[in-house]
């Protein structure tokens, strides 16, 4: 029992609840009510007080698994670490240990990591998770795992962030030409039965943070963009929410058709292993179709380094 989050469920939307209704709940008596509300009151929970009870009236400013949990409904396990080098790593690190679909959160990564190993900037700020599913999936999906992610975050960034997203293939989310969020799948494979299972998605997002001067004019954040905080819990929430039955929608759903339309390079010329390319098309398997010269090509997300 999490009896932190069972506390805050209880006052969570309601005007005040009184410490007796709180102890029969939770099954303990007044007096560690009592305890239990300064105990969050310590962690930067607002909860007033009054003669007939408690109020809840703000969550801390930071990322809590508390208020993710509270806003959205869902059976993953939620880890939220001050510092990670790397949630992927860690997810990688002690999948073996997860019974469940979990969520690993870091405040900040120290040695955050992108597609080739390229050097993913994690400062305090960001919001930086990987989902594990502890999952199977036919194997002719996996090339779609992250272009499926992609939209999804951008649906969330539009609705908790009011901010409008476009994708660079494979795993990029932009707005007005600077990256936004980047994305990484990685999986375990079975050939002989032909499926992914314990795949991982890691989802860095620029909302708070600081941007380094070596990436000020190719990257943004949602709150320099929208010119104020950007509440970190209820976007993972939602991001939560939007993929948290990816195996069966990833089947079933027409996603593909809705990566294309935010695709932003389409009919533009882009450089695909330092060389130009026309971008012709997106294939139903996530594939890259260009024009190099007088070739016709099909590229796939793990055979190239695209350029804008």
């Amino acid at each position: 029992m999490n009896n932190h989050l069972d506390l805050i469920k209880i006052l969570y939307g309601q005007e005040i609840v009184s410490g007796q209704e709180i102890a029969n709940k939770l099954g303990i008596s007044r007096n560690m009510v009592w305890k239990k509300i300064n105990a969050l009151c310590s962690l930067g929970f607002k909860i007033d007080s009054y003669p007939k009870g408690y109020k809840l009236i703000s969550f801390p400013t930071d990322i809590t698994k508390e208020e993710i949990l509270t806003k959205t409904d869902t059976s993953f396990e939620v880890l939220v670490f001050d510092t990670l080098p790397s949630t992927n790593d860690y997810a990688k690190q002690n999948i073996s240990s997860f019974s469940k679909n979990t969520i690993i959160i870091a405040k900040e990564q120290t040695s955050g990591k992108g597609r080739f190993n390229r050097k993913f900037y994690s400062s305090k700020g960001g919001l930086y998770l990987t989902m594990v599913f502890k999952e199977s999936l036919d194997i002719s999906y996996a090339s779609l795992i992250t272009l499926f992610t992609a939209v999804k975050v951008c649906e969330a960034i539009e609705k908790v962030a009011d901010i409008k997203c476009d994708i660079k293939w494979v795993n990029d989310i932009y707005h007005s030409g600077k990256k936004l969020c980047g994305i990484l799948s990685e999986a375990s494979i079975s050939c002989e039965q032909k499926t992914v299972f314990d795949y991982i998605i890691g989802i860095g997002i620029n909302v708070d943070n600081k941007l380094e001067s070596e990436i000020s004019d190719i990257a943004t954040s949602l709150s320099v963009l929208q010119q104020k905080p950007i509440n970190k819990s209820i976007l993972c929430a939602e991001i939560i929410k939007n993929m948290q039955n990816l195996t069966t929608e990833i089947v079933e759903s027409d996603f593909i058709n809705t990566y294309k339309q935010r695709l932003f390079i389409l009919g533009k010329k882009v450089f695909i292993n330092e060389q130009e390319a026309l971008v012709l098309d997106l294939n139903k398997d996530g594939s890259l179709k260009v024009q190099m010269g007088e070739e016709i090509k099909t590229f796939y997300a793990g055979d190239v380094s695209l350029k804008l």
